[in-house]
């Protein structure tokens, strides 16, 4: 019985171990899974108030469209057909005025300084002479300036107007603002007046009405037009103060004979065409102490013109804003009389060529004897807008006539010229002219 126990217990005793060696088993990992996370798209509900910006583009660079050029002036003639002369105001810059080529009324600008105290003197805004010349297909202009400040180039607006029917008002302006040293377009411009009021009322004369529209129809503009060709500008390569401008004829309609002139500013404005139009003598100030109530420059400062002259006929000098013409043969008189001209002789030759301006307002004296020998005054006169002047019914004798002034500083009668001798015959008439010219120090 005992052993019977043991038998059961021992039988007992090698299950549970048994069971504990044998039940153990090793576990099978779970698989490793890679968790994919699928995200619903979010929907956004905009605030419909709100203004959302979208993302904005960088800027792409245009190309410069090509202008392909069929024609080109070239070389500019060395001579000229026709030539115009304008005061040179560099020697009265220290006195803050000038003598000679200002005459507001009548559309003639001698104004390179600034407004104000008329203190800063622009020579590349001074035009000494303008010349003319045409080819087959091109018409050459040179405007020389008294000079360009040292190392810089010409800065300023630079122009040639046309008046192709000879009636005053100008047809045609074409303008070069600050030309380089080869010809290019870059900078040119043709206008056209479509509508015909350049010169308002009364052609190159000052209206009391200010109104139009100037030059209203850009034609041509840095080779953008009818013609791509139509209109150039440089610096003359051999003279740094002279502008050339080079245009076809087909901008002027192939015309053979007009008037033209030239222009030098800080910036022509080719809306306010004519300016004595459009500024009345107050307004635009005057570079004439002389003018004592509207000295000095105001609204209309930095500007330069010239007087115009004939191109492919013989003036007769009745034509609107010409040139001086030369005084003719003086023609038999009854009484006895002295007249002339008082000019600025530039090429000092005695003989007033066309462009060459009379000085107005110059006092001249009549005294009795010989010069150097003078006696009694018997007479004063003035010049007028063109630098004539005459003596009427003087008793026939001896005479000395002077010119007394006002004469610039640095301006000189013509070598081997001065006070002249006058023998007065009973019912003759004499000429005596004055010759005047800058000399340089």
């Amino acid at each position: 019985m005992v052993i019977r126990r043991r038998l059961i217990t021992l039988v007992l005793l090698l299950s549970f171990i048994t069971g504990c060696t044998f039940s153990t088993q090793t576990s099978t990992p779970l698989p490793t899974r890679t968790a994919t996370l699928t995200l619903p798209s979010p929907t956004i509900q905009l605030d419909p108030t709100v203004t959302t910006a979208s993302a904005t583009p960088l800027p792409t660079a245009s190309p410069t469209p090509r202008i392909d050029h069929l024609a080109t002036p070239g070389d500019a003639p060395d001579r000229f057909e026709s030539q115009i002369i304008d005061p040179d105001d560099s020697m009265y810059a220290g006195s803050r005025k000038v003598v000679a080529g200002e005459a507001f009324d009548s559309g003639n600008f001698e104004r390179p300084f600034n407004a104000g105290a008329m203190n800063l003197y622009s020579p590349e805004l001074d035009i000494l002479s303008a010349g003319l010349y045409r080819t087959d297909d091109w018409v050459f202009v040179t405007i020389t300036l008294a000079s360009v400040p040292k190392g810089k180039l010409l800065s300023g607006m630079y122009g040639v107007e046309i008046d192709i029917d000879v009636d005053g008002r100008g047809d045609v302006l074409v303008t070069a603002k600050k030309p380089g040293l080869m010809w290019s377009v870059e900078g040119v411009s043709v206008w056209r007046d479509a509508n015909h009021d350049v010169g308002g009322t009364i052609p190159i004369y000052a209206d009391p009405s200010k109104s139009g529209d100037g030059y209203e129809q850009l034609i041509f503009d840095s080779g953008k037009g009818f013609d791509s060709d139509a209109a150039w500008a440089r610096i003359d390569p051999d003279d740094f103060s002279s502008v050339q401008i080079a245009f076809k004829k087909a901008i002027i309609d192939n015309d053979n004979a007009f008037l033209w002139g030239a222009w030098a500013q800080d910036e022509i404005k080719p809306a306010l065409f004519d300016y004595n139009d459009h500024f009345t003598l107050e307004q635009a100030g005057s570079p004439l102490p002389s003018q004592a109530q509207y000295y000095p420059l105001k609204a209309l400062a930095n500007v330069d013109n010239t007087c115009r002259w004939a191109v492919g006929f013989e003036p007769t000098g009745s034509e609107p804003g010409l040139c001086p013409i030369a005084i003719g043969k003086v023609t038999e008189s009854t009484g006895t009389t002295i007249r002339g001209l008082v000019w600025y002789d530039r090429n000092k030759n005695l003989v007033q060529d066309p462009g060459e301006p009379g000085f107005e307002n110059m006092t001249l004296n009549l005294t009795e004897g010989d010069c150097g020998q003078e006696g009694k005054l018997a007479a004063i006169a003035t010049t007028g807008l063109d630098g004539t002047y005459v003596f009427n019914d003087v008793p026939p004798a001896r005479y000395c006539l002077t010119v007394i002034g006002p004469i610039p500083t640095d301006v000189s009668p013509v070598e081997g010229t001065g006070p002249q001798t006058i023998d007065l015959k009973p019912g003759s008439t004499v000429r005596a002219d004055f010759a005047f010219v800058i000399y340089s120090r």
